[in-house]
């Protein structure tokens, strides 16, 4: 059996907090079925206090995933979120400040990852509520391939010092 002899999980995480940030979770969502050729399974919308640089406005978050047989190449995929974040208007700016769209590749399978320009699994997704609880949603028998952890475990683990995250009413 190969790789790609069964259905891989593509798990990306969606932020925004410019400009009407629903619709651009929803504008993403949409750009980024057209260009993966499958419907996106979607969390809820997660209202969120920013992290690492506090003084910006709240964000909305989501969490979408996709399966497929025949993955493109995780760099590739990283190459085509950005290119969606551009044709968007996403503009360069300071790490971790304000965005009009970031989408981030979380889970690429069960792949564990590491090159100059990817991570995968995302390095940071344990230290954010606005990752963990959209994943809980909609993935909650998931379990992190580097660590071996349900993901529902690691939410439990580190909630008491994780940013204050809520779900929105839809």
């Amino acid at each position: 059996m190969t790789q790609y002899d069964r259905q891989t999980k593509i798990v990306i995480a969606l932020g925004s907090n410019l400009g009407d940030c629903s619709a651009n979770l929803e504008q993403a969502v949409r750009k980024m079925e057209a260009f993966f050729g499958a419907p996106l399974v979607c969390s809820s919308v997660y209202r969120s206090e920013p992290v690492e640089v506090r003084d910006q406005p709240w964000f909305l978050n989501q969490v979408a995933y996709f399966e497929t047989d025949a993955p493109l190449p995780p760099l590739v995929i990283l190459k085509n979120l950005k290119a969606i974040e551009a044709q968007m208007g996403r503009i360069p700016g300071a790490r971790y400040g304000p965005r009009l769209i970031d989408l981030d590749l979380l889970f690429y399978g069960d792949w564990v990852l590491e090159t100059a320009n990817l991570t995968v699994p995302h390095p940071k997704l344990e230290e954010r509520s606005f990752v963990l609880m959209p994943l809980v949603e909609i993935l909650p028998d998931f379990i992190h391939p580097r660590t071996g952890i349900p993901l529902t475990e690691i939410l439990e683990q580190n909630r008491p010092r994780l940013a204050r995250c809520e779900r929105m009413v839809q």
